[in-house]
């Protein structure tokens, strides 16, 4: 047993406090919910990856909640409403499958007392090889040319937020050069997908497991005691892999190859630099509502993004938290509380 449950949880023993709700309104909110989430990100595509946090949520509360049975009903019966509504196979409705399932299992997970690390990647784990089965038979099915249709929609989707651009108050000159790279970006993107789809489904997961502890401790339902996530550093033999994969960028050959493994490792570096920001946010005492307005700008502004990821890769050498100051602990391991 590695992790403790907080508030006393019994996960076999549903809060008294929720004893007398009816299952059914619970499942009932639930799919409302999780539907209610699917016609924003449809109606308001521009806060689609806003939104995308949120898909998940529901299916984790009420697993926890309801248990993996009944529980288990909300993300089934939502994706399959919405596969009525969709009216045929498409890769926005297989993401939103995707994301209810990430949900389901992280719930299932948490349950079973998992360390976070394992929580992660055995959900995404299990995520990703689903969809990879699924696109397979797909495209066995219908002979389609995978690569060439995501080349040609991705193409189309930039065509479409040229208007956008203007907007927005892009000077003319680059909306030009978007429009005359669209061919290359399309190709390039096409090729690294899997990457990047593995990639924002681990900042998906663990966004979700932040957002989900104040959830569910509001509601007196339990959440293992991870304890001080921000004190979490990746293995060091990764800034390895990290620099090697650099290198191939440089190289015709296996500059794919690299791309792939870059944007793969940066969501490491990125909990562990947002580790470090949110470690000396603690250190300084910044109020909550300063501290959300930080992580906003970081979501919202590329180079400070990219800033995030390089703290936490150069944090292996300079170690910023200087840990020793605030815990005997070593990088990773679980609290004192854990058991």
């Amino acid at each position: 047993m590695w992790v403790r449950w907080m508030h006393n949880g019994d996960p076999e023993k549903r809060p008294a406090a929720m004893a007398g709700e009816s299952p059914g309104r619970d499942l009932g909110k639930g799919i409302g919910v999780e539907m209610a989430i699917f016609a924003a990100c449809v109606f308001m595509p521009l806060f689609g990856l806003a939104l995308i946090i949120f898909i998940p949520l529901p299916a984790l509360f009420y697993r926890i909640k309801l248990g993996p049975r009944i529980g288990g009903l909300v993300p089934l019966v939502s994706f399959l409403l919405i596969a009525v509504l969709s009216r045929g196979f498409s890769l926005n409705l297989l993401a939103f499958g995707a994301l209810l399932g990430l949900g389901w299992l992280m719930g299932d997970a948490m349950e079973r007392r998992l360390p976070v690390e394992l929580v992660l990647l055995k959900t995404c784990g299990l995520i990703i090889a689903v969809v990879a089965v699924v696109m397979f038979t797909w495209i066995n099915i219908t002979g389609n040319d995978f690569a060439a249709g995501l080349e040609a929609y991705i193409t189309v989707s930039i065509e479409e937020i040229v208007p956008l651009y203007r907007d927005m108050g892009m000077t003319e000159e680059v909306i030009q050069a978007v429009i005359a790279e669209k061919d290359h970006f399309a190709w390039f993107f096409t090729r690294i997908l899997p990457a990047v789809f593995c990639s924002m489904l681990l900042v998906t997961a663990w966004a979700v497991l932040l957002t989900a502890r104040p959830l569910l401790l509001v509601r007196g339902l339990p959440f293992p005691d991870y304890g001080p996530l921000n004190l979490w550093k990746p293995p060091e033999f990764l800034v390895w892999a990290a620099i090697a994969a650099g290198m191939t960028l440089f190289m015709d050959e296996f500059r794919i190859i690299g791309a792939n493994i870059v944007i793969l490792l940066m969501p490491v570096y990125f909990f562990s630099g947002i580790g470090v920001i949110s470690w000396f946010f603690e250190q300084k005492k910044l109020p909550a509502l300063l501290r959300v307005f930080f992580f906003t700008l970081i979501a919202l502004q590329q180079f400070l993004l990219f800033l995030v990821i390089s703290i936490g890769f150069f944090d292996i050498w300079f170690n910023f938290r200087n840990r020793s100051r605030t815990s005997g602990a070593s990088p990773g391991a679980p609290s004192d509380e854990a058991e």
